[in-house]
């Protein structure tokens, strides 16, 4: 029987964490408890490790996707939702779950800062999560609303799956903003309140007033357990997608070293570019990443290494990491190689900004013109992989062009 250490996130960092252990159908196994992440990690032993962070840190909404495939859809999120996100797509963390009747796909969106915050938190103290979620995917699932609500928070689902959260004292405004009302005809809505959540009984009046029919769950253990027992019995969007996916041991390193191998590579076509392109500030870009390089080998490198040329010495650990790593990551050592090429076939562009995300690579290249952007273009194809000219720009020095490598074989 598989068992499961649920790990709820608090909202403030002044308040304790909890966590429950359940079994494989979400009945628990012991108490809830509450601490540090250090004392939340004496439980994790041969059990899997599931992480709730707090709700309004997580982007709950859905997009129209023309692509079918999670890769191609995480590829394709970005695209969909940034005309309407306040915060700039680039910084944000996409994770998709199904597709609906009429074709939208359901869409969890994290602050990649906060994604990489909660991870190494979890590190710091031992734990490596299987699966993280909101902790508004453990909304017990009924037809009609759901509401969870204790002496920090609630939470409501409507009958579509939206939700929202707020106070307490807010439950009822936020009900009625969701749409209910006494004219609703559905008798399966439920309330699972902590015995904790203040002013409970008049709350439990105002919610009758506006869902008569509302089954009222009293939770003398807190509201964990209901959380803890949807979201390994009816789990919603695992936020564990994309970069921040669970591969193995060895994905896992490498995803640290991807910088590194970025680093290394663009010292090399900087040094090549710079026979033709403005030699002075080429050399002054490449000696900045040199000293980029070094900054990181120092701490890469295992401890006491002697540091005699890092970008051969960083390639060779890459190059390891590279044979053992997954599919994804080899395909990223795979598309510098290429790239490296085909620029050297040239020897007369150079390299700008260079980032790699969920499998494609976008670059932006300075050329002397436009045929040069194409012949290295041409050069990557020629290696099976997808590679495309997204746009040109005509420059003081020749064209400026931005060209996307995708590791799916042409």
């Amino acid at each position: 029987m598989t068992e499961f250490l649920v790990v709820r996130l608090p909202g403030e960092d002044t308040q304790p964490v909890n966590w429950i252990v359940v079994d494989d159908v979400g009945e628990p196994l012991a108490l809830p408890e509450s601490g540090s992440l250090d004392d939340a990690a004496t439980r994790a032993a041969q059990r899997k490790v599931v992480m709730l962070v707090p709700p309004q840190q997580v982007l709950r909404t859905n997009a129209v996707l023309p692509v079918k495939g999670q890769a191609r859809m995480l590829q394709a999120i970005p695209f969909a939702l940034e005309e309407h996100l306040a915060t700039d797509v680039a910084d944000m963390h996409f994770a998709i779950g199904e597709r609906d009747s009429d074709g939208k796909v359901a869409v969890a969106a994290a602050d990649k800062g906060s994604m990489t915050a909660w991870i190494d938190g979890f590190a710091s103290a031992g734990l490596q999560p299987s699966r993280i979620y909101s902790e508004a995917a453990g909304l017990p699932r009924h037809d009609g609303f759901s509401v969870v609500a204790d002496d920090q928070r609630c939470l409501i689902r409507d009958p579509q799956g939206n939700y929202l959260g707020g106070t307490v004292a807010e439950t009822a405004a936020l009900l009625r903003i969701m749409g209910a009302g006494p004219e609703i005809d559905d008798e399966d809505n439920g309330a699972y309140l902590a015995e904790s959540t203040p002013g409970i009984n008049a709350l439990v009046s105002e919610l009758r007033l506006l869902l008569p029919e509302l089954k009222v769950h009293t939770l003398p253990q807190g509201t964990l357990p209901v959380l803890a027992k949807t979201v390994v019995t009816s789990p919603g969007i695992d936020l564990m997608q994309g970069e921040f996916a669970s591969s193995g041991q060895s994905s896992k390193y490498w995803h640290a070293w991807r910088r590194v191998a970025g680093l290394a590579a663009l010292l090399a076509v900087v040094t090549l570019g710079a026979k033709t392109v403005e030699l002075v500030a080429l050399r002054s870009e490449a000696a900045s990443l040199a000293e980029q390089i070094n900054v990181v080998a120092a701490d890469a490198l295992p401890p006491n290494s002697r540091l005699v040329n890092p970008v051969v010495q960083l390639e060779q650990l890459a190059a390891q990491l590279g044979s053992g790593g997954s599919d994804k990551d080899n395909e990223f050592v795979e598309m510098l190689a290429s790239l490296a090429a085909a620029l050297n076939e040239t020897n007369t562009a150079a390299v700008g900004k260079l980032d790699y995300r969920n499998g494609t690579m976008d670059l932006t290249l300075t050329a002397p013109d436009v045929e040069t952007l194409d012949r290295i273009r041409a050069g990557v194809a020629r290696t099976g992989l997808v590679a495309q000219i997204q746009s040109t720009n005509v420059i003081d020095v020749g064209v400026q062009g931005r060209l996307r490598i995708s590791g799916e074989r042409s």
